[in-house]
């Protein structure tokens, strides 16, 4: 009985509160908001930044070191220049000397400028200066070294002579004679002063088979002249006639170190006298027979190769009506 009074009297204690699993979420939830919104603050301050930066970059004057400006050589004879502003860009000047200096008006909603310039011989400096909307003004400075190149080519063939002339400085004039005759002086094309070229006929300089002496020059617009000569012998193209008598071609080729092959085309149909005819000499130096023309249009094409490389062409178009 004791034992059960006394077991009776002591309190009874509370029993302890357990916490079921996932009972911290709003606390977690809570923590992932406010992370959430300070992220989004961030962002937009940074975003307001950018703006910001963007605005005063425009804004900026030259003096911030906004224009930008590229020069590059793009060949022997010219330079790139490539220009470039945050704001407008009213003119764009440059040159090699004072006495020189080239404007390019460019004007509002114009900021960029890519323009090729000839670059003189020897050394220079090139000078490029922006000039923006307010007056403010960019100089750039690039120096170059370029070597004067005056050149002059003589390209013989059978029926011409070329000469052809070339300087990066720009050519002025190219003369030229034969035997120390009459000068023939051609200028050259303000629009492309650079090359010349001339082609001169054979036949109009009447060589015959003996030598010629051709001499050329050369002058640059800066003062500079080369000279070049050859000396050329004469060759003679084969000689061809052909004349209509009554319904009949007659024809003649004459060449007198003879024929490495003729070929004759009358109405389409080809007959070639050379090594591989029955009848073929190589001394023969005078050719002549005639055809007999058909009724309705005939056509006799002659193209005579000489044993000396030179060559000759003729043709004649007739109507036979009876």
């Amino acid at each position: 009985m004791n034992q059960i009074l006394a077991t009776s009297e002591t309190k009874a204690k509370k029993p302890k509160k357990t916490r079921a699993r996932g009972g911290s979420a709003p606390a977690d939830i809570k923590k992932i908001v406010i992370i959430f919104a300070c992220s989004i603050l961030v962002f937009g301050l940074v975003l307001i930044g950018l703006e910001t930066f963007r605005l005063i970059e425009r804004t900026q004057g030259p003096g911030d070191g906004a224009p930008v400006v590229y020069i590059e050589r793009l060949n022997d004879r010219q330079v790139s220049i490539r220009a470039y502003n945050l704001d407008d860009i009213e003119e764009l000047v440059y040159f090699w000397t004072e006495d020189d200096k080239q404007v390019e008006h460019l004007g509002e909603d114009r900021n960029f400028l890519n323009k090729a310039i000839d670059i003189p011989t020897g050394a220079r400096v090139l000078t490029v200066q922006i000039v923006d909307m307010q007056g403010n003004i960019t100089t750039f400075t690039e120096t170059f070294i370029t070597e004067m190149v005056l050149e002059i080519n003589l390209l013989l063939e059978d029926w011409s002579i070329q000469i052809l002339a070339e300087c990066n400085s720009g050519l002025e004039y190219v003369e030229y004679s034969l035997n120390d005759g009459a000068t023939t002086i051609v200028e050259s094309d303000p629009d492309d002063p650079y090359i010349i070229e001339i082609i001169l006929c054979i036949d109009s300089l009447r060589l015959g088979r003996t030598e010629h002496e051709l001499v050329v020059r050369a002058v640059s617009l800066d003062g500079n002249e080369e000279t070049v000569s050859e000396v050329l012998i004469g060759t003679l193209r084969p000689e061809i006639a052909i004349e209509r008598i009554g319904n009949y071609f007659y024809y003649d080729v004459y060449h007198d170190m003879g024929f490495e092959k003729i070929e004759f085309i009358f109405n389409g149909v080809i007959a070639t006298y050379d090594r591989y005819f029955a009848g073929y000499d190589p001394d023969l130096s005078h050719f002549a027979s005639r055809i007999e023309l058909h009724m309705g249009e005939n056509e006799l094409i002659i193209r005579a190769y000489s044993l000396e490389g030179t060559m000759n062409e003729k043709w004649v178009i007739t109507e036979r009506t009876n």
